[in-house]
């Protein structure tokens, strides 16, 4: 019932835009592509950041071809990602962990996240490690109102699994058991590598410059307890 009052909201709302413009707006089924973006070497102990904002919504198109370029929507632009689930994993040694998730509400939240290494983290030592982002509407009944005031909609196409975590179950669609297409689906799904380089050691000469300050710390303690 929520679901069909939401889809009805959303075409009043693009209805009564509609009265005051000249375009028409249309309901777009759409798929999702996903792009966790490219990131270049971090020390251990250093903070990076992920972004989400390259992945999008695209209007679907029979036999898989890209859409024009006025039908692909970015995933930053929408007002509305409640009826999205967006999440990072780490792979390693064919195991997957979950870095961050957010869903309805909580979406918008994980467009953007930053990630910590070193001790207490994910990511303890150096190494390349593989990211993926898992972009998904996971209900055949969402809608929500396009940037150009067109209502995208969700297709009976949700649900993947990935080195066995399942993302978008829904018992009435069909699932893909392992990484779909990108972009042709309600579910996106792709990956990038991020290396993670040993944690930088200060050079001779700059520990040298640290002497005199370490020396008047020494002297200042002892002073305190003669």
């Amino acid at each position: 019932m929520y679901k069909f009052v939401k889809r009805l909201a959303a075409a009043v709302s693009v209805a009564l835009l509609g009265l005051n413009g000249a375009n028409a707006t249309f309901n777009i089924g759409i798929d999702v592509f996903s792009d966790p973006g490219t990131y270049g070497p971090v020390a251990l102990g250093e903070t990076f950041n992920l972004s989400a904002c390259g992945s999008d919504v695209r209007q679907s198109v029979r036999g898989g071809s890209t859409p024009a370029s006025n039908r692909i929507y970015g995933l930053c632009t929408l007002d509305d990602l409640t009826d999205f689930t967006i999440t990072w994993n780490l792979t390693i040694n064919n195991v997957t962990q979950i870095i961050a998730s957010g869903s309805g509400s909580n979406a918008a939240n994980v467009l953007n996240v930053a990630v910590n290494t070193g001790i207490g983290s994910l990511f303890t030592a150096p190494g390349t490690y593989q990211l993926g982002l898992i972009v998904d509407i996971p209900s055949t009944a969402a809608s929500f109102v396009l940037p150009d005031t067109n209502i995208g909609f969700s297709q009976c196409d949700a649900g993947i699994r990935i080195d066995g975590i399942t993302y978008g179950t829904n018992p009435t669609c069909s699932l893909s058991f392992s990484p779909n297409i990108n972009g042709h689906r309600n579910t996106g799904f792709a990956s990038t590598f991020l290396t993670i380089n040993p944690a930088t050691i200060p050079e001779p000469s700059a520990a040298l410059l640290l002497l005199p300050v370490m020396g008047m710390v020494i002297a200042r303690r002892r002073r305190k307890s003669a």
